[in-house]
């Protein structure tokens, strides 16, 4: 949580991009792709809420700046 206010789903965008690599399958990991999507249309309407809803949320977020991806998300 110091680094990525999500910390779950990072770990889920990594365990699904290395499933290709595992199942030896590039299929598999382009599989993912409309997932991630998801997980960041998620992540947006998680944040927005818990910015409304949440005392305390907005300070937390100025110092964790990422969502997910460090440098990226």
């Amino acid at each position: 949580y110091r680094l990525v206010r999500h910390p779950m789903y990072l770990a889920v965008v990594l365990v699904g991009l290395s499933s290709g690599l595992a199942f030896g399958s590039w299929w598999a990991g382009m599989a993912l792709l409309p997932v991630i999507g998801l997980f960041i249309r998620r992540t947006a309407l998680e944040d927005r809420m818990l910015h409304a809803e949440l005392e305390g949320y907005g300070a937390y977020a100025t110092q964790v700046r990422w969502r997910v991806v460090p440098l990226v998300f």
